[in-house]
C-alpha cells in the first residue's frame, strides 16, 4: 500500500511537470490556415460541407475584429468539419458499392 502511494505520487508529480513541456495551442490564425486546408482537401474530392467555408470565414472576421478566443473556436470548429468532411470521402471512396441496391 505504501508503495503504491509513493509510485502514485511520483507519477503524478511527474505529470504535473511536463505540463509545463506541452506545446501552445496553435493560434487563430494557424487554426484558419489548417481549416481551410482541410475545406480546400475535401472540396478536391467533391466532399466539402456545406458550413464550413462561412465558419472560415466568421472566424478571419473575428480575428480581424479582435476576438482571438472567438476566432480560435469558429476556426476549430470549421477545422473539424474539414477533417470529418475529408474522412466522409475516403469512406465513400472504399464502401460506395455497398450502396448500390441489388437486383
Amino acid at each position: 500500500m505504501k508503495r503504491n502511494l509513493l509510485s502514485t505520487a511520483a507519477l503524478l508529480s511527474v505529470m504535473l511537470s511536463a505540463g509545463d513541456l506541452r506545446a501552445a495551442a496553435p493560434d487563430a490564425k494557424a487554426l484558419i490556415e489548417q481549416a481551410e486546408t482541410a475545406r480546400k482537401e475535401a472540396a478536391s474530392l467533391g466532399y466539402e460541407w456545406r458550413d464550413t467555408a462561412a465558419l472560415i470565414k466568421k472566424a478571419q472576421d473575428a480575428l480581424a475584429a479582435g476576438q482571438e478566443a472567438e476566432a480560435s473556436k469558429l476556426a476549430q470548429d470549421a477545422l473539424l468539419e474539414g477533417q470529418q468532411s475529408v474522412a466522409q470521402a475516403h469512406s465513400m471512396q472504399k464502401s460506395w458499392q455497398t450502396l448500390i441496391p441489388k437486383l
